[in-house]
């Protein structure tokens, strides 16, 4: 059941990405490419090294720390658009950050795991990474469907429009079809390694919100992106991890994949609250005091 839902949840997810997609987002980030620039080779290269830091300093388990930086070598996820909106922040920024690492990791994905994976799996662990297969695999199951749901926006605008409710609800059913068919494939293992799977996906989750939201200020954004950045940074695309990740590391690996999902959806929510609650604030304080005017008599 898995291994059925997971490449049709992925085409399916990217098919309604770029639903949303027209080339003049990607006209705007040729245009302003300053930010987005740094925000994504920050996620290309920062993430992957800042997981090799998190391996070393707490020694998990070596299944769990291949899955780590499969997780961290992905791009993008979804849900990181669904927060952003959600938070009032910078959403084309979000969409345009997710579609740009998600083109790019046709290319970046296997070239990170073959560079990282030695460096923190005992030798003789590291998986071999077969890169050819990957990369065919992103572009069908990833760049394929994309390509298709823009070429849809560009054609009948007003179908794109009406299909975007109706394949994002799929794709959530799906998400949690593969979530609860793991979790019962799986329950030994979740069971016997829940602390340690949650701690370190809740230790990756915010060491990585920390360095979007440095990234952010480094490249002089403002508030709303910023907050984007964190975002971003943050949530990894779940289904490509699992894809890449069962592929190389076996059942082992999709215990850790679906509680890293559980793990970031819950501090991305948090933080966007928080997000919501100071802008509400900042609002309350910005806004003049308006005094009732005396009546003329």
């Amino acid at each position: 059941m898995t291994d059925l839902l997971v490449p049709v949840c992925i085409a399916l997810t990217m098919a309604v990405l770029g639903l949303e997609l027209t080339a003049a987002d990607f006209n705007r980030v040729l245009a302003n490419p300053g930010g987005i620039v740094l925000a994504t080779v920050g996620q290309i290269v920062l993430l992957p090294v800042a997981s090799i830091g998190l391996v070393h300093a707490l020694h998990p388990p070596v299944a769990l720390g291949a899955g780590l930086l499969v997780v961290a070598a992905c791009p993008g996820g979804a849900l990181s658009n669904f927060c952003v909106y959600l938070a009032r922040g910078s959403t084309a920024l979000s969409v345009a950050l997710t579609a740009v690492s998600t083109c790019l990791a046709v290319v970046t994905l296997p070239i990170v795991l073959d560079l990282s994976m030695p460096l923190v799996l005992e030798v003789g662990a590291a998986p071999s990474v077969p890169a050819l297969q990957m990369i065919l695999q992103l572009l069908l199951l990833v760049l394929g469907p994309m390509a298709i749901g823009m070429e849809i926006r560009r054609r009948r605008s007003k179908l794109a429009s009406q299909l975007r409710p109706a394949g994002t609800l799929l794709g959530i059913v799906c998400v949690f079809l593969i979530l609860g068919s793991i979790a019962w494939e799986q329950w030994e293992t979740l069971n016997r390694d829940l602390n340690v799977l949650i701690r370190l996906a809740v230790v990756y989750s915010i060491s990585m919100m920390l360095v979007g939201t440095v990234v952010g200020w480094g490249a002089g954004l403002g508030r709303a992106d910023r907050f984007t950045c964190l975002i971003e940074f943050a949530t990894r695309n779940y289904l490509i991890a699992l894809l890449v990740g069962t592929t190389l590391l076996g059942a082992d690996f999709q215990t850790f994949a679906v509680v890293f999902f559980v793990t970031q959806t819950v501090l991305a929510l948090l933080a966007v609250a928080g997000h919501r609650v100071r802008h509400q604030a900042r609002l309350r304080i910005e806004l003049p005091e308006v005094r009732p005017q005396p009546e003329q008599i």
